[in-house]
């Protein structure tokens, strides 16, 4: 790689197998490798952040947008923290720990099938509740319809 003034020269290989150098705008490749970091983080932190809830749809099924909660990531978090129940028993024993609750946003955005598939049992319903809370999602679309998708979504007590 050279660098010159704003401008990148980058060795490439053609599909042929040929080395060739190309000059890049040197905001092009900081943006692509922005974008690139920030879907990959994107990916990764919806597995492991309470924040982000991960969507499953049918593998067969391809979607142009998942489900989506209004406002996005932020007003989601918002919402899991203004109206999480942490009881208050199970503060004083010490009970704590994160609670994975599977949840579907229906085609009309509501959700429903709500269940708590693991983290400590005296805190299943608390998440539970919380996620049943929810107001309507923006559901997921597959050819310009509205389709029904499974969320799963941590929720860390303590």
């Amino acid at each position: 790689m050279k660098f010159t003034d704003q401008l990148l020269s980058l060795s490439i290989k053609s599909i042929h197998g040929e080395l060739a150098w190309k000059r890049v705008d040197i905001f092009q490749v900081k943006f692509t490798s922005l974008l690139i970091f920030v879907l990959f983080s994107c990916t990764v932190r919806a597995q492991t952040d309470t924040s982000s809830p991960v969507t499953h749809i049918d593998k067969n099924t391809i979607v142009e947008s998942e489900s989506y909660f209004p406002g996005g990531v932020n007003a989601w978090t918002n919402f899991l923290s203004r109206n999480i129940n942490y009881p208050e028993w199970a503060m004083t024993k010490g009970i704590q720990g994160t609670v994975v609750v599977k949840f579907v946003v229906e085609a009309d955005g509501t959700v429903t099938d709500v269940k708590a598939i693991s983290g400590p049992s005296q805190l299943r319903q608390s998440a539970i509740e919380l996620i049943k809370k929810s107001p309507k999602w923006i559901p997921a679309n597959k050819n310009g319809v509205h389709v029904k998708s499974n969320k799963t979504q941590p929720l860390n007590f303590g």
